[in-house]
């Protein structure tokens, strides 16, 4: 039997997921996006340059990242100066357009079209599965997106965070003040 560190490196998920990971360290550039708004304009990262941007990855199907909407919110009337930009990975376009209406979400309020490039990148997480011999399932790295999940970008279209802290939490705080000042 293969160590879990052999495993780890032998696993194809893994090795995907550690390459995704490299491209989002701290300090290299954010990959570039651009998504249509509820006008149909498309907005991209390369227009938001000169601004800190805190993105929010969500989705009208998951009851958490609606539950954060209030402190999406919060962040962007504590923060006016600041892109706050929600970007919605719903497969349909009608599911975004009626949640966006239902919350009254105001500001940078984008359709990714599902989980398309980059929100797939971002978002990307790696999960361990131990082997169950009951039923003779292998020990496996399965490649997930879970949402919400958040990212924040300096003035300079750099990485600060990858999964960047949950809003309204201080450690966000702190990090955003640091970037202002």
């Amino acid at each position: 039997m293969l160590s879990m560190k052999a495993q780890v490196e032998d696993s194809t998920n893994y090795f995907i997921y550690n390459k995704v990971q490299t491209q989002l360290k701290p300090g290299r550039e954010a990959l570039h996006f651009n998504y249509i708004n509820e006008d149909g304009e498309y907005v991209s990262l390369q227009s938001l340059k000169g601004k800190v941007v805190y993105i929010d990855f969500w989705a009208s199907y998951c009851s958490y990242c609606v539950s954060q909407i209030p402190e999406i919110t919060k962040l962007q009337e504590k923060y006016p100066e600041i892109a706050v930009v929600r970007i919605s990975v719903d497969e349909k376009e009608s599911a975004w357009r009626g949640a966006s209406k239902r919350y009254g979400l105001k500001g940078y309020n984008l359709w990714a079209n599902g989980m398309s490039y980059p929100a797939d990148k971002y978002t990307l997480d790696l999960f361990y599965f131990e082997a169950n011999k009951n039923n003779n399932t292998p020990a496996s790295f399965e490649l997930s997106n879970p949402i919400p999940g958040y990212v924040l970008i300096d003035q300079n279209g750099r990485i600060v965070e990858n999964w960047a802290p949950e809003p309204g939490t201080p450690e966000l705080d702190k990090l955003i003040l640091k970037l202002l000042n």
